[in-house]
């Protein structure tokens, strides 16, 4: 879905108040491209939240911010706004964990970082060499390489060691939504003697009659408690998805 608003007949002031009000109603809206000519006010970063958790929207661009971080209203497709030629896009959780998590060194790096800290060494100043043919340089490149895959394979690990861990915390959306796909038609739910888990004696794939499942995170002036709705379908087997409302 497109939405182009680039016309002069909306003002700076215009575009804050839309941007402000696609955030605070959001209500499950579907993700969008939008077209700006007009730059919103304020800076692009997260806004302050108020004693029960929400978004305190002061500036057009907070608003944009938020569409643009908020991971479940981006699950069935980013948002992106356009002001200009400059773009505001939804990145993954998963890119962001990879990005915190990289170290970001090349081989080159790792190299040229091993060689300083080699010539500060008086005992090996008499093999230095700026040739990168000479045994010594050989040695170091080659040890730069081994410690380069080694910090790669260490990458990967951390993002895999983060994705375990946010996938088994207890009590989120996503984990009820999990559980329903784990449903069997007919069996009885045990739940494990901690009271830490809960699950069926035996796994049987036929009676896993729901394949679907979308929920919607709602709360009302009256009372701050977010409530979880699910929605559950059979068919072909697909992916849980959710629209929430900001800062619950």
């Amino acid at each position: 879905m497109e939405l182009d608003l680039r016309t002069e007949a909306l003002n700076r002031e215009s575009v804050d108040r839309y941007l402000t009000a696609l955030v605070e109603q959001y209500y499950g809206r579907r993700s969008c491209t939008i077209r700006l000519s007009a730059e919103p006010s304020g800076q692009y970063r997260e806004p302050e939240r108020d004693e029960s958790g929400r978004y305190r929207i002061s500036s057009g661009m907070e608003a944009v911010w938020v569409l643009t971080h908020e991971e479940s209203w981006n699950e069935a497709g980013p948002w992106r706004i356009v002001v200009g030629d400059k773009e505001y896009t939804y990145q993954p959780a998963n890119t962001a964990a990879k990005s915190k998590h990289i170290m970001s060194r090349t081989i080159k790096q790792i190299y040229e970082e091993a060689v300083t800290e080699r010539n500060k060494r008086l005992e090996l100043a008499e093999f230095s060499s700026d040739s990168k043919l000479s045994v010594l340089n050989g040695i170091t490149w080659v040890a730069a390489a081994v410690i380069y895959t080694f910090e790669s394979l260490m990458d990967v690990f951390a993002v895999d060691i983060a994705d375990a861990i946010n996938e088994r915390v207890n009590g989120t959306p996503a984990y009820y939504a999990n559980a329903l796909l784990q449903y069997q038609q007919g069996d009885e739910l045990t739940v494990r003697e901690d009271g830490l888990a809960f699950g069926y004696g035996s796994v049987d794939e036929t009676k896993r009659i729901i394949t679907q499942v979308s929920y919607v995170e709602s709360t009302d002036d009256q009372n701050l408690d977010s409530k979880l709705i699910l929605k559950v379908a059979t068919g072909p087997r697909g992916k849980s998805w959710n629209r929430s409302r900001p800062g619950n």
